[in-house]
């Protein structure tokens, strides 16, 4: 471990670095999909954050649409936060999505249990199954699941893991009165490692 990563494998991610957000559009297979749980949580948390996507359409939950609709609508949300670089902007959002979705009684009976009863380490191995259950293709993997540690591999990931999901894990790991520090090593546009340590 390097000793100006805070002990963290992976460099500290850096929030102004630049992002090509209409790439990442056009790299999502074509055969890739999010339920609509998952856009109506970014539509959910631009308005709880104050900034409505009004042109957006809610979906069925339960419905599969196109994954690069979900990765146009996180692109909207980032260019509607201008006071922020988009990296900073789809964490944020991030953050929020997560809070809207564990309000959403459908999320609540589907990952019951997933709560301060179980503990970082019991929740985030159900990880897996959360992501299977949202999306055709998003893997995530459980690399390392310790008492003060977490290791995961995203894999078939075109929604900004090393952004956008940072926040969803960060917004998680609230409900445990946790801070972490992060690490992040992107792979590719599809593949992200990321470590967390509190």
């Amino acid at each position: 471990m390097d000793p100006s990563t805070g002990g963290l494998r992976f460099p500290s991610p850096d929030w102004q670095a630049p992002l090509d957000l209409d790439a990442q559009v056009a790299a999502v297979p074509p055969s890739h999909t999010v339920r609509g749980m998952s856009i109506n949580g970014v539509l959910d948390a631009m308005a709880a954050m104050g900034r409505p996507l009004r042109d957006q359409p809610r979906r069925v939950a339960f419905k599969d649409h196109p994954q690069a609709e979900m990765v146009a609508v996180l692109v909207q949300a980032a260019r509607a936060l201008p006071d922020l670089p988009p990296r900073e902007a789809l964490r944020r959002v991030g953050q929020a999505h997560l809070e809207k979705l564990q309000e959403n009684m459908v999320m609540r009976v589907m990952f019951a249990g997933l709560g301060q009863s179980l503990g970082v380490q019991a929740a985030a191995a159900l990880l897996p199954r959360a992501y299977r259950a949202a999306s055709s293709h998003e893997q995530v993997e459980v690399l390392a699941n310790e008492p003060r540690r977490l290791m995961l591999r995203y894999r078939d990931c075109y929604s900004f893991a090393d952004c956008f999901q940072v926040g969803v894990l960060e917004g998680g790991l609230r409900n445990f009165k946790v801070t972490p520090r992060l690490g992040v090593r992107v792979v590719s546009r599809a593949e992200t490692e990321l470590e967390l340590a509190w």
